[in-house]
């Protein structure tokens, strides 16, 4: 339903007159973001090192896609897509880089929605892809958030494998048992504990599911002129996206405890990734 409201909503925008520019992000990461597949796998490294056991995964061997993007990039693309708008108007950026956006929904559902554009009308709108230079598959995605914790990554064995390709939801709770009792462990036991964090290493289904992100970002450097200020995905910018995440928990905790409050587990996992391994080194 979710996917239909979405949908439905893109083409009922991109359909109008309004100074309109969609942006498509590859997977989001860096300070603040706490949605998608990265933040819950940083916080599953965390556990990981904080075990000093490899980080597993499903889908090997992970040679996927996975491309990422900084929130400082994408809130950059935003910035630099709306100037450009503003400069050249609705009509001339469809000229320029309009895509059309395909109709995704059921044929059915059009009358059941004021305003929903008929599934055959052709929906013209400026569109551009935003992600770093890195272009990173699953394994190296893996394998730069575990070496950040001190720990590597790995893929769960033949059968999870197979059992997580054709059932995934049975065996997600197994695939979850080892890092979450762990994460709890980490927050009801650090100092002060942090039992009511919105942050979490549980993974579900979205998140294990395999999924192929891939985008260009040449049309967005080349139409808008924009310049990536994160263009890799290495040991600096995931540290940089923990430690603001890190900083967040500790501002929430001190702010329930009304006073300074204290380390959360992320915190915790910053701290030991750093006596471990510079955070700054490229991967």
């Amino acid at each position: 339903m979710l996917l239909f409201w979405w949908d439905s909503t893109l083409t009922a925008f991109s359909f109008c007159s309004l100074n309109l520019v969609i942006v498509r992000t590859a997977l989001p990461y860096g300070p603040y973001v706490n949605y998608h597949a990265v933040i819950p796998f940083i916080a599953v490294a965390a556990c990981y090192g904080y075990l000093k056991q490899p980080m597993k995964a499903v889908n090997s061997p992970g040679k996927y896609p996975s491309h990422t993007v900084h929130v400082d990039d994408i809130a950059g693309a935003m910035w630099a897509c709306a100037e450009w708008m503003a400069k050249i108007g609705r009509k001339e950026a469809d000229a320029i880089a309009g895509e059309e956006i395909p109709f995704k929904n059921e044929k059915s559902k059009v009358d059941e929605v004021e305003g929903m554009v008929p599934h055959n009308q052709k929906v013209i709108a400026p569109l551009f892809n935003i992600e770093d230079d890195s272009k990173v598959t699953l394994v190296e995605l893996g394998n730069v958030i575990a070496s950040y914790f001190g720990t590597t990554f790995d893929f769960h064995n033949f059968m999870t494998n197979m059992a997580a390709k054709f059932r995934l939801e049975d065996v997600i709770e197994d695939i979850n048992e080892v890092h979450v009792s762990t994460w709890t462990k980490m927050i009801t036991t650090s100092n002060p504990p942090v039992p009511n964090t919105q942050f979490s290493s549980y993974m579900d289904v979205y998140c294990l599911k395999k999924r192929v992100v891939a985008f260009s970002a040449d049309k967005i450097k080349n139409v808008v002129g924009y310049k990536l200020k994160r263009p890799h995905f290495n040991h600096e910018t995931v540290g940089d996206g923990a430690g603001l995440v890190v900083e967040r928990g500790r501002r929430e905790e001190a702010a329930r405890l009304g006073g300074s409050g204290g380390a959360s587990a992320l915190w915790l996992a910053a701290a030991y990734s750093a006596s471990t391994l510079p955070c700054g080194e490229a991967a």
